[in-house]
């Protein structure tokens, strides 16, 4: 006997089932997550601690992580969030932040050169100290571009697990240590002057989403890495360039949540693995970090003494993390975030035009 297929409504109840049970597993990882997020927001912000809900909420995930929480931020989610930030960044871009970009051809000169004393410093400690391989070693010492490093290093003979493990040791640590190194005393101001009580309005929000989802989804389709936050960050930049909006903030219910939730998504990555292993890579990484951090200093320490820019500006925009989470920073400790958001992109385009010669030039390409 012909077994009789399910008809149109059947496929239908079908399907729904499979989606309802895929977002009742995605809902049970998230929500803890996010509630994990919040309460070390909550708590850094309750002892005022420099850029509470961003460093509280990672350090409070990656913590829960190792204690065997199974930490998840939905692609989704990640998406609006990215969205938000990136909108946000661009809130600094106006007619007379453009009018200032005259001052900053000096730090984007020195840019490249504090990239590749990054890379090749952080090379050479995990070659010379830590031992490891040519391949993983090299991988782990790109500064940001989590998402890129990792889609060139799954195909090399590199160690994934390191690799990984490295790089977001480093983002995790420079969340939670930058803001003690460029807030000093002057941190409750700085915190005051990212959240001022005047912001944007509901209309002017709306657009400025609107437009920031439409540049990023087609900045994803085109394959930009980061394409969500880019493609949002030069459409908010556009906006406010050009005055069609006015300068002013997103609103704290807004902003909160995304750094909340950015938060989440860098204290997830310590998942996976264990404490004893943890500890060995963590060392190992804050030592390549801190080779990292002397080059971005003494970087940061040139641009000083010969532009404008504040130490907090120039260290968060040389620093070896990601574009999202140190303009993140810059809007927390009230450093100009178009500065560093700015420099934070040269170097990522930088990264994505270097990278895959320095792979041939170093042979640690694809494995054979």
């Amino acid at each position: 006997m012909r077994e009789q297929k399910p008809g149109p409504s059947a496929r239908l109840r079908l399907r729904a089932g499979a989606f309802g049970r895929r977002l009742g597993a995605s809902l049970r990882r998230t929500v803890p997550t996010l509630a994990v997020a919040a309460a070390g927001g909550l708590a850094f912000d309750w002892i005022d601690l420099p850029a509470a809900w961003l460093g509280g909420a990672a350090i409070a995930v990656a913590v829960a992580s190792l204690a065997g929480l199974r930490a998840h931020v939905p692609l989704g989610l990640r998406a609006v969030v990215f969205c938000v930030l990136g909108v946000s960044m661009g809130t600094g871009i106006t007619p007379e932040t453009i009018h200032r970009v005259r001052e900053w051809p000096i730090s984007l000169a020195l840019l490249p050169i504090v990239v590749a004393g990054v890379v090749w410093g952080s090379y050479l400690f995990l070659r010379g100290v830590a031992r490891w391989d040519r391949a993983t070693a090299f991988y782990a010492s790109i500064p940001g571009a989590l998402s890129y490093v990792m889609a060139v290093a799954v195909q090399s003979p590199a160690d994934i697990k390191r690799v990984a493990t490295s790089q977001s040791i480093r983002l995790l640590t420079l969340v939670a240590v930058l803001p003690l190194l460029v807030g000093g005393p002057a941190a409750e101001t700085a915190v005051d002057l990212a959240f001022p009580a005047l912001h944007a309005g509901l209309p002017d929000v709306a657009l400025l989403i609107a437009c920031g989802a439409v540049a990023g989804l087609a900045f994803g389709r085109l394959g930009v890495p980061a394409g969500m936050l880019t493609g949002a960050f030069l459409a908010s930049a556009l906006l406010h360039g050009t005055g069609a909006v006015p300068a002013l903030p997103l609103p704290m219910w807004l902003l909160v949540p995304g750094f909340v939730c950015l938060g989440a998504l860098t204290g997830s990555r310590i998942g996976g693995i264990g404490l004893r292993a943890f500890a060995g890579l963590a060392v190992v990484s804050c030592g390549a970090l801190v080779v990292g951090l002397a080059v971005s200093l003494a970087g940061a320490m040139a641009v000083v003494a010969t532009t404008s820019a504040t130490m907090a500006m120039a260290l968060l925009a040389f620093a070896p993390g990601g574009i999202d989470a140190m303009t993140a920073l810059a809007m927390l400790l009230g450093a100009d975030p178009a500065f560093v958001a700015t420099h934070q992109l040269v170097r990522l385009v930088l990264l994505l035009v270097c990278v895959p010669v320095a792979i041939r030039l170093a042979g640690v390409g694809a494995a054979r």
